[in-house]
């Protein structure tokens, strides 16, 4: 799915090649369970400094919704960044947060740019 759009553009087989790679290499980095500080480098990849406030069980730190650039979560304020670690991780079960039932794909798609800002404080 990530690759379609290069596949679309007619981009060549090693420019794709090294997209699928470079995917593959920061997805693994990004979820390793290894501890980073704060650095430039937050905002150009997903770190797993920047990831592990993705999976916060508080819900103002529960950001970055970016699996390889932060760009996206720069533009629509979803990005989270801050000196430290996350002190606990997992899902919460929040009756303000309205997440969308499991059969409503799109909806789950849409929820990290649609959800109202007023649920999260």
């Amino acid at each position: 799915m990530k690759i379609t759009p290069i596949l679309l553009l007619g981009f060549s087989p090693e420019i794709i090649f090294l997209v699928g790679v470079t995917h593959v290499v920061i997805a693994y980095i990004s979820h390793a369970n290894i501890q980073t500080k704060k650095s430039f480098l937050d905002y150009l990849v997903v770190t797993p400094q920047v990831h592990h406030f993705h999976h916060s069980m508080k819900m103002e730190e529960a950001k970055n919704f970016g699996n390889i650039f932060p760009f996206w979560d720069l533009v629509f304020d979803t990005y989270y960044n801050r000196k430290g670690a996350v002190k606990e991780v997992g899902v919460i079960e929040n009756s303000t947060t309205n997440y969308p039932k499991t059969t409503a794909y799109f909806k789950q798609l849409l929820f990290p740019i649609t959800a109202s800002k007023d649920c999260c404080k």
